[in-house]
């Protein structure tokens, strides 16, 4: 407020910018790249201060060769840095829940990167022709649960829906500016709305998310777009928000390496 006042005071408009209450560390959506996450990792660790939070955004698993791997990651990730690493619900987590539950129409899932995540426990998926025949998906499930396990089936079920830190909101698909925190639907915030994507948000607070890829990833007046298509090529990235600073891009195994800070 005092950097737009003074700004004000000469003649000028001050640039917006992010002000948490602490360093905000957000990676994009993963999509079981275990190898292109290990070296995000190490391309962020000088950005890795006491008080910096390390938030995933998101679709851990499915599509990518690796998603056992990659939750078992950030499982003990979040349990080595209690209260300053956090990973986010995304729509990937939900189906594949559904699926494990057995829930009608859950079935879905295989079709988009659910049969890679299955691969990656040592399950094959079967043809077709079978999983149309009664009770094999039911089967399938019942063998996913067991191979997944139940601690981590516990911890995907506990994931937040979004991060709230200071002005920003760290979310996997998409945030409601005209409703609260409590007031936010859930479907919205993990499905997204193609309206979100549309408007170039001027105002806090900043919304940073995944879900949508985006080439290369990039900040949108107050909306901050991670997702760089990890599993298709396009690189794992990595946004840092710091008080008073322009957002900041780190980028891994694409072709985006060390992203300029937009201006």
């Amino acid at each position: 407020m005092i950097r737009r006042l003074a700004g004000r005071l000469l003649g000028r408009s001050a640039p917006l910018l992010p002000d948490p209450d602490s360093p905000l560390v957000a990676i994009g959506d993963v999509h079981g790249c275990h190898g292109q996450l290990c070296e995000l990792l190490e391309r962020t660790a000088g950005w890795m201060e006491d008080r910096t939070q390390l938030v995933f955004l998101g679709d851990l698993v499915d599509r990518g060769p690796h998603s056992a791997a990659v939750l078992d990651l950030a499982m003990e990730i979040t349990a080595l840095r209690p209260g300053r690493s956090e990973a986010l619900m995304g729509n990937h987590e939900r189906m594949m829940l559904d699926f494990l539950a057995g829930k009608e129409r859950s079935d879905r899932w295989l079709a988009h990167g659910g049969a890679d995540t299955l691969a990656s426990f040592g399950l094959a998926v079967p043809p077709a022709e079978e999983l149309a025949e009664p009770g094999t998906v039911e089967a399938l499930a019942a063998a996913a649960r067991e191979a997944v396990g139940g601690a981590r089936i516990e911890w995907l079920s506990s994931r937040p829906l979004f991060v709230q830190n200071g002005d920003v909101i760290a979310v996997h698909a998409a945030w409601s500016a005209r409703r609260s925190a409590e007031r936010q639907d859930p479907e919205l915030l993990i499905w997204g709305h193609p309206d979100f994507y549309r408007h170039k948000r001027r105002e806090p607070p900043w919304i940073v998310h995944g879900h949508v890829v985006t080439r290369p990833a990039r900040a949108e007046g107050t909306r901050i777009a991670v997702d760089s298509g990890a599993y298709l090529g396009g690189g794992l990235t990595a946004v840092r928000l710091a008080p008073g600073a322009p957002p900041e891009f780190r980028c891994a195994g694409g072709p985006d390496q060390d992203l300029p800070a937009p201006r």
